[in-house]
């Protein structure tokens, strides 16, 4: 191997440790408390219904919630939770608007899907 290979091998591998540090450190929020952690909640199990995946199965494919934004003054947000194939209907004030971003093993960026109250309000990007 020549010596530009090498370099070339060397910026490889730490471009894919700078990858794998920002997916499992920096992008990623964690649940807050109340109702931010009932939407974050709803948010991660309702992206894997959103997203539709056809050929990839968990734990090839990771979501994970990068963004939550609450407006205390927009319209209530409506979010159901899944209990025994039941869904209860939680009413939430003010809008919730969470991106979920997909990972491909947990590590590569794949697409991003935008979750906000509602069946109706779901819209993928």
């Amino acid at each position: 191997m020549s010596r530009q290979d090498k370099g070339m091998i060397i910026i490889t591998v730490v471009l894919l440790m700078i990858l794998i540090f920002k997916s499992f450190y920096f992008d990623p929020i964690d649940a807050q408390q109340g109702e931010e952690a009932l939407f974050h909640q709803y948010a991660l199990e309702v992206a894997p219904i959103v997203h539709q995946p056809l050929i990839f199965r968990k734990p090839i494919v990771v979501y994970r919630m990068t963004s939550l934004k609450h407006d205390p003054q927009g319209e209530n947000t409506i979010i159901y939770t899944f209990q025994e194939e039941i869904a209860e209907e939680i009413t939430l004030e003010g809008t919730y608007v969470g991106r979920i971003k997909i990972y491909l093993l947990g590590v590569l960026p794949y697409r991003e899907v935008t979750i906000k109250g509602g069946i109706d309000e779901w819209k993928q990007n």
